[in-house]
């Protein structure tokens, strides 16, 4: 008797034991999550390293595809499965986990735009900035907006494209964080020139392009080089837009 109550002990204990995710893998998702703003990269490799098999909750499941899609992003990496943040975006809403839900919409937003979903893509950004909106969070409300900045910019919805650059540039730089105020600037910027205004984007281009230099960016300084030339050409200065050219023909 007492033989067969320990052997329905060790049963019951490997069950809870196999029902529940391990502390180490816990702690790398706790460590990716802490990381992902400062050390992508290292997100990533942590993220990477844990078997999607060793997740035993719906909690853990919806977590890892939320961190595992935000490091692919930030990593400059094709979000080629647009089902990932479905499971997670369901979970966060069903719980009540609003900080996670809001960041799980901006993200669904980024994995339906990379597939070519659009107007789903729009619906999880237009989510995406309610739930922030609740929570008063300026950075998601920004980034959301600059999802929806880029949409109209393909569709070459110029007066959307601008009025949503508008509200991604004010609240980014609400939130504070940069590179994210320069690249929301340079949304901004390019959505001035869609919509003609060349000399606000010599204005916003100029300023781009001391901000590259100062943080060494060189992303960004090559990319509001181009936006200024092409300002200049707007404004029929094709002396100026030669200058520009033969800066970056130097500097590359």
């Amino acid at each position: 008797m007492k033989n067969a109550l320990l052997i329905i002990l060790g049963v019951i204990l490997a069950l809870i034991s196999f029902a529940c995710t391990s502390r180490e893998v816990k702690e790398k998702l706790a460590v990716s999550e802490e990381i992902m703003m400062s050390q992508p990269d290292s997100a990533l490799t942590l993220i990477e390293s844990i078997d999607p098999k060793q997740l035993h909750t719906d909690k853990d499941k919806a977590l890892y595809g939320l961190l595992y899609t935000m490091a692919m992003d930030k990593n400059h990496q094709i979000l080629s499965n647009d089902s990932i943040m479905d499971f997670s975006v369901e979970y966060f809403r069903n719980n009540s986990d609003k900080d996670h839900l809001t960041t799980a919409l901006y993200y669904q937003g980024r994995e339906k735009y990379h597939n070519s979903k659009i107007t789903e893509a729009l619906l999880a950004y237009l989510q995406a900035i309610e739930e922030a909106e609740k929570n008063k969070d300026p950075f998601y409300i920004g980034m959301a907006c600059r999802g929806i900045s880029d949409i109209y910019s393909d569709s070459m919805n110029g007066g959307d494209e601008l009025a949503y650059a508008k509200r991604e540039y004010d609240n980014l730089s609400e939130a504070g964080i940069q590179p994210y105020i320069n690249y929301a600037k340079w949304d901004l910027a390019r959505s001035y020139q869609s919509n003609g205004e060349y000399k606000k984007v010599y204005e916003l281009t100029t300023e781009l392009v001391d901000s590259a230099n100062v943080s060494q960016d060189k992303f960004l300084y090559v990319t509001s080089q181009r936006l200024r030339a092409k300002a200049a050409l707007g404004e029929d200065n094709a002396e100026e837009a030669r200058k520009i050219y033969e800066l970056l023909c130097k500097f590359t």
